[in-house]
């Protein structure tokens, strides 16, 4: 029987060799695979049909497959967050990677995992051809089931699944991250023996990034894969990966129909939507089971917020995936967010409940959900994705004051880089240039807004393009106070300026009581659709004068109940 050899663990590179060897044989339960999912994966493939991305659609349908099946055992990598994931090469691209090297993996590690991996896959497998199994979920083609994680008697060729399978293992940070050789002691026979909590252990190659043969035969993550043979990631790989990096994760089950856990830990809703689905997955698995569900705790009342009750979810042999529908419903009352509790319970026979039993469902009002997609279309000039309303629901729902979120808005580069934009046209009469918006985005972060408006107004360039300091003044007064200026006025201030700097010119427009009136119409018109009180007047020009930012004043005005409860 032939095999290839995983090559020497280090980060960086990791290559497969072919050499002759015989494994021995043990006797586990066969697993199935679940469909693909985007949401909180441990491994994202972020070139995936991008220019960069060569692979077949064959080979293509192949890796989706086997990240879906480590994102199902791998749910979480809690400290480091997901995996950005590389892929090039494939049949469509003919690369050679030299010799029988069939794919290496570069990894890029950190103090507890992997932020990022590129991995390469020969057009041939290093002479040997792959295997492409056209129905990568299944196991069908492989005529001998040794074990729940290996298949024998399969097409000729190198199975390019399980080669994808064992490569994904050292993106995780199987034998390439400091964490995981923190853990390893060197014996006498060269070999390294993996201690971890709880008494997990486990026998190492001397290179550190496989597991021992002949202490763990027939593994994924040996250092030899042979021709026909299918591997699957075992009990003890992932068990290894999660106890080395902390990942919350899916053991493989002995003899299981499965354990059942919730896809996310919390889920965001608005008062009225019609409903929300709440996703139940099933681990590694076969044969039929159900898990029971019922809201554990909360603020939120049944009935009068949402409707719920306790049920059961049956899986099918198969089936790896289900939904809980709860409906959200509305009410008349302004209210912070509301929260309930649903917990998986009574897993069956043979079945177990995994690392995340229960999840929250946040209910905030609707007039927050208003709320934030307003900020959206006043403070950034354009309407927000779903999923960006989704992350500010649920920051909003996990307690983050409406006054940060609103100085998040205002004070977020996507909207200084706006204005900075329009300074540009309006007071140099041209487009911005990168070096220049890079330079006064910083002095605006480290400085405030009134040192890039007296940066930008006093600058060389504004001032020759006025033609002299009568004009300057003059557009001094057009520009900012929005009229043209009286001759004594324009006098006064060509006297002043012969005894300072062209900057404190600026500054003394921009604090001015005119220039601050001028700010609070515009804000109240656009925000309030309304003009300014006298009381607000009086207080937020008060404001301006102590130096308080005028972002800072915007935001306030954002957060404000009159602003939340405007209507168009």
């Amino acid at each position: 029987m032939q095999h290839f050899r995983v090559g020497r663990p280090q980060t960086g590179r990791r290559t497969i060799r072919a050499r002759q060897g015989d494994r021995s044989r043990s006797r586990w339960l066969r697993c199935e695979a679940l469909e693909p999912r985007a949401l909180l994966a441990a491994l994202v493939w972020t070139n995936r049909l991008t220019a960069s991305d060569t692979l077949t659609a064959a080979e293509r349908a192949v890796v989706d497959q086997a990240l879906a099946w480590w994102n199902t055992l791998v749910i979480e990598r809690p400290q480091v967050g997901p995996l950005a994931l590389t892929i090039l090469g494939g049949a469509g691209s003919g690369m050679d990677l030299g010799g029988n090297v069939t794919s290496f993996v570069t990894v890029q590690t950190s103090g507890n995992g992997t932020a990022s991996a590129t991995l390469r896959i020969d057009a041939d497998a290093g002479g040997r051809g792959w295997y492409v199994d056209p129905q990568p979920a299944d196991h069908q083609e492989f005529a001998q089931q040794q074990s729940e994680y290996l298949f024998t008697g399969g097409p000729a060729g190198l199975d390019l699944y399980s080669v994808v399978l064992h490569e994904l293992a050292h993106a995780l940070g199987f034998g390439t991250s400091p964490a995981f050789f923190s853990r390893l002691t060197a014996q006498a026979d060269g070999t390294y023996l993996y201690r971890g909590a709880a008494g997990l252990q486990a026998v190492l190659d001397a290179d550190r990034g496989h597991l021992s043969a002949t202490a763990h035969p027939q593994d994924l993550l040996n250092a030899s894969l042979a021709l026909a043979t299918r591997y699957l990631p075992s009990r003890l790989v992932v068990s290894l990966l999660a106890d080395a990096h902390g990942y919350l994760a899916n053991l493989p089950p002995l003899a299981s129909r499965g354990t059942f856990f919730f896809d996310t830990a919390q889920y965001v809703a608005a008062e009225g939507e019609d409903a929300v689905q709440l996703v139940v997955q099933r681990g590694p698995s076969s044969g039929q089971a159900e898990v029971s569900y019922q809201v554990a705790s909360g603020t939120a009342v049944a009935g009068g917020d949402y409707e719920l009750s306790a049920g059961t979810l049956l899986f099918g042999d198969g089936e790896f995936e289900k939904s809980i529908t709860i409906n959200v419903l509305a009410d008349a009352v302004r209210e912070d967010p509301e929260w309930l509790r649903v917990e998986l319970q009574h897993p069956s026979a043979a079945a177990a409940l995994g690392s995340r039993t229960g999840t929250t469902v946040y209910i905030i009002d609707r007039a927050d959900a208003d709320w934030l997609a307003r900020l959206y279309s006043d403070v950034l000039g354009r309407g927000a994705s779903a999923a960006e309303l989704a992350w500010w629901q649920e920051r909003l729902a996990l307690g983050q004051p409406r006054s940060q979120i609103a100085t998040a808005f205002v004070t977020s580069r996507e909207r200084r880089t706006a204005q900075l934009e329009a300074w540009y046209r309006e007071y140099l009469g041209r487009g911005a240039d990168a070096a220049g918006l890079s330079w006064w985005l910083a002095v605006w972060q480290s400085q405030g807004m009134h040192a890039v408006q007296a940066g930008l107004l006093a600058s060389t360039e504004s001032f020759n393009r006025a033609g002299g300091v009568q004009a300057w003044v003059s557009e001094l007064y057009r520009v900012l106070l929005g009229r043209e200026a009286a001759a004594h006025e324009i006098a006064w201030w060509v006297q002043r300026a012969s005894s300072t700097t062209r900057e404190a010119v600026v500054r003394s427009f921009l604090f001015s009581q005119e220039y601050g009136l001028l700010q609070l119409g515009a804000w109240y018109t656009t925000y309030l659709r309304r003009e300014p009180d006298a009381a607000g007047t009086m207080y937020w020009l008060a404001e301006l004068r102590k130096g308080t930012s005028p972002e800072l004043v915007q935001a306030a005005i954002l957060a404000s109940p009159e602003y939340r409860s405007r209507q168009a």
